[in-house]
């Protein structure tokens, strides 16, 4: 459910748009033969921009966009490439919308009361993997690929480092931490360079890289292996156990709730709840004795 600035609900299901005005429902759906429509029923997130459009995702990672003002779809291309897929949403400080996913990247700028769509001239950017794009307090736009990091100065693509994977940064007040296959470049702002880098792991390269900002500078990151905790004042690595009731966490993922919340959760039907002194509550949701019901189910 999303609430946008004219003050209309839009609920997204798999069948569908549905808004709601305070006394009745109009929903959309794909309509044939017109490719300026939702571009499918799976609804998967909501977001509006600063100059009153609705971005739409949905699960094939098609993108569609909704004038608010004038209550109707709109060609965000200029040119009806509407079938590009893109997996994530991101405005900009500056009004900018950013689409991005497995092919490629495209930027979408308000100018004169229409839009413009502006691909990268680099292939990696515009047609292979984006991991992230992530903007900085200076507004610099970074973009972490399989194999390189770029940062984007206008319609200037800067290439800052090649040969690794970057899959996800943090800023923390004058220096971004980015994370890598096996752990963290940092970058310092006011020098306009990289000044370290953090090994985590020395022998098996780290995957599907998230990282979480937690409380006093420390930064989580949940891998297709373990879970770390970095305490970035001491620069350093510091034991799982301690802060999650003496467990090793593994094959962990988190989650952050609409109060700003993190929960952590694996395949172990416990719930981790973050609290203000970074440690964690266990909250048991599944008995064991269920749950290996459900991994057997699994594999049946």
């Amino acid at each position: 459910i999303y609430q946008d600035t004219k003050g209309f609900l839009w609920l997204a299901t798999l069948n569908g748009l549905s808004r709601y005005d305070g006394n009745s429902f109009l929903t959309f759906r794909p309509q044939a033969g017109d490719k300026v429509s939702l571009s499918d029923n799976r609804i998967f997130d909501l977001t509006e921009d600063k100059d009153g459009f609705l971005w739409i995702s949905t699960t094939p990672e098609l993108i569609s966009c909704y004038d608010l003002q004038r209550a109707r779809f709109v060609d965000y291309t200029g040119c009806g490439d509407l079938r590009q897929n893109y997996s994530t949403i991101f405005v900009a400080d500056n009004g900018d919308v950013w689409l991005w996913g497995k092919n490629g990247s495209c930027r979408i700028r308000y100018v004169d009361g229409k839009q413009e769509a502006w691909k990268p001239a680099n292939e990696v950017l515009a047609e292979k993997n984006i991991l992230f794009v992530f903007e900085d307090s200076s507004r610099r736009i970074w973009v972490g690929t399989k194999d390189e990091l770029f940062r984007i100065d206008g319609n200037r693509v800067l290439s800052i480092q090649k040969g690794t994977t970057f899959w996800d940064v943090q800023e923390i007040g004058d220096e971004l931490y980015f994370v890598n296959e096996t752990g963290f470049a940092v970058f310092n702002d006011r020098q306009d360079s990289f000044v370290a880098f953090i090994p985590i792991t020395h022998t098996v390269k780290m995957e599907y890289v998230r990282l979480c900002l937690l409380n006093d500078g420390l930064l989580m990151l949940t891998t297709n292996r373990d879970l770390y905790l970095f305490d970035t004042k001491g620069k350093k690595i510091l034991p799982t156990e301690n802060f999650f009731q003496g467990k090793r966490m593994s094959r962990a993922n988190f989650t952050i709730d609409n109060k700003g919340h993190v929960w952590v959760y694996n395949k172990a039907g416990i719930l981790w709840r973050h609290h203000s002194d970074n440690t964690f509550e266990p909250l048991s949701l599944i008995p064991s004795e269920v749950l290996s019901l459900i991994d057997q189910e699994q594999f049946m």
